[in-house]
């Protein structure tokens, strides 16, 4: 699918925003990531660039702090790209 192709305004945005932060913590099921990153983030430009903003933050943190993160880093950087939104 194109770029162009995808919806730009998010119907459900508050779950989908909360599905997405159960497939990168890994509390969603196989099934519900990929249904979910299928059906609806490819077809949906909100939740696709949160999506890979999320999964770039994470893989960010994981290689800067060496599985050594300290309490509550990941929260309050989640928290302040929040702010941004």
């Amino acid at each position: 699918m194109e770029p162009s192709d995808k919806k730009s305004n998010c119907d459900n945005q508050q779950n989908c925003i909360e599905m997405l932060q159960s497939i990168i913590d890994g509390e969603a099921s196989p099934e519900q990531r990929h249904d979910f990153l299928t059906n609806h983030v490819e077809k949906c430009m909100p939740c696709f660039k949160t999506y890979h903003l999320e999964m770039a933050i994470k893989d960010l943190v994981k290689a800067k702090c060496s599985g050594q993160c300290p309490d509550g880093l990941v929260d309050e950087i989640k928290a302040r790209i929040a702010t941004l939104r």
